[in-house]
This record gives C-alpha cells, structure tokens and sequence, in this order.
C-alpha cells in the first residue's frame, strides 16, 4: 500500500505534466493554484473576492506610508536605488510609461525615464509590493 510521500510524489509528478503544458505568462499563476490544491485552501478566486477591498485599501495606506518615509530616509540613497524607487512609484501611480524619452541633453530625465520604461508590464499591485519593500531596504541600508 502506497504510503503519504508515494501519494504526494505521484500527485507532483501529475501536476508537473500540466505546468509544462502551461504558456510560461500563466506559469506563475498555475504555481498558485498548485499550491492551494496541495493543501486544500479554497481557491485564489475565492479569496480575492472576500479581501479584495480590505487588500488594496491595506496596500494603499502602506504605499502612502511609503512614499512619506522614503523622504526622511538620512543618508541620501544612490542613484540606482533612487532611480529604482522613482520608476517603481511611477508605475505604480501612472502605469506603463506614457511620454515621450526626454531630448539627448536631458541626462536626468533619460535616466528616469529609461528607469521607469524597465518597469513596463508591471500591474499596479505589484510595483506597489516592490515599492514599499524597497522603502524598508531602503530604511535600514541608510537609516530611518
């Protein structure tokens, strides 16, 4: 008689032959769903649904937080964490970019602009979580 680990080793070996199936853009959510089969929470859907609001209101307060403790950080930030921190509010803010790249004299305004341009795709929850996780680097690597 097959033990637990035989079961659960089969019951991998399945699901693994429908995640190749999968197209690499539903991989991510296909991980999701096979992790909530495994140990039977009901679905991502279902869950969405009951915390929908309580989330984004959540998420939102903590971005806003963000965004205020990301000015009184001590030590100034590098360039690269700060291009980074600009690019992931503007996605998170705005969305994909919607101008034009600055002229060839605009250093600055290229450099924000190819930052923010890298982030492209990017859905507004998720450079939301990218933005208030670098903040609290942020706060510890240079101080809060």
């Amino acid at each position: 008689m097959p033990d637990s680990k035989d079961k659960c080793s089969a019951w991998l070996l399945m699901k693994e032959s429908e995640f190749r199936k999968e197209p690499v853009s539903k991989s991510f959510s296909f991980l999701l769903r096979l992790l909530f089969d495994f140990i039977h929470i009901p679905s991502l859907e279902a869950s969405r649904h009951l915390s929908a609001a309580n989330t984004s209101t959540m998420s939102q307060a903590e971005f806003d937080k963000a965004a205020e403790d990301v000015k009184l950080i001590k030590t100034k930030p590098s360039d690269e964490d700060m291009l980074l921190v600009y690019a992931l509010y503007k996605q998170a803010c705005v969305g994909d970019v919607n101008t034009d790249r600055p002229g060839m004299l605009d250093f600055k305004g290229k450099a924000k602009w190819d930052a923010w341009e890298k982030q492209k795709g990017k859905c507004k929850e998720d450079a939301m979580a990218e933005y208030i996780a670098l903040v609290e680097q942020l706060k510890t690597k240079y101080g809060f």
